[in-house]
């Protein structure tokens, strides 16, 4: 948590082919770069607790990419509902 970005940030936005949002638990920045320059998508980061049901900035997304990060998984516990919420839909 101490790790992850507290805004939602956009790169390449609009120029992507695909729009990809990821949950940053602790991202790097050549995640953010290997996305947009070698396969050229709009990336959307988001806090790693950002509420993907609710949604509240209205953010529309192809896909999904939960990062890797240091810390402790039991802290997690909303991004975990998160992506059970995401895998559950169709």
């Amino acid at each position: 948590a101490e790790v992850s970005t507290k805004t939602v940030k956009t790169y390449n936005a609009g120029d992507g082919k695909r729009t990809i949002l990821a949950l940053d638990c602790g991202m790097k920045y050549n995640i953010i770069r290997y996305f947009v320059e070698t396969h050229d998508v709009t990336l959307i980061v988001c806090p790693h607790d950002y509420d993907l049901e609710a949604n509240p900035n209205d953010l529309k997304w192809d896909g999904l990419f939960c990062s890797n990060g240091p810390g402790d998984p039991s802290m997690c516990a909303t991004t975990i509902k998160n992506l059970k919420w995401a895998i559950a839909q169709e």
